[in-house]
């Protein structure tokens, strides 16, 4: 159920900063479609849908195996910090 909630939760406010962000880019630059804008989101929603498979991810560190898994919650938490990153010190700097 809270797989549910967060991606339910992360779907709509991707959508909301790339609503946004388009609208703020075509308000001062004119109407220029940019996919950049929505694919900045898909690495967080990808941590957010999926962190068992990140989280189960090996990998190599300094030339040496690492075989030790990442909890999944911790993958979440990673994923939501980077979607809320950009608009959270926006708001601070602007306000």
């Amino acid at each position: 159920m809270a797989y549910l909630v967060n991606r339910i939760a992360s779907l709509i406010v991707a959508l909301i900063l790339i609503v946004g962000g388009i609208s703020v880019q075509i308000r001062e630059i004119g109407f220029e479609p940019m996919a950049f804008t929505s694919l900045i989101y898909l690495v967080p929603l990808a941590f957010i849908w999926f962190p068992e498979v990140i989280a189960s991810g090996m990998g190599y560190a300094w030339r040496h195996r690492f075989y030790v898994e990442t909890p999944p919650f911790l993958v979440v938490v990673a994923g939501w910090f980077c979607l809320i990153r950009k608009p959270v010190v926006d708001f601070l700097i602007n306000s």
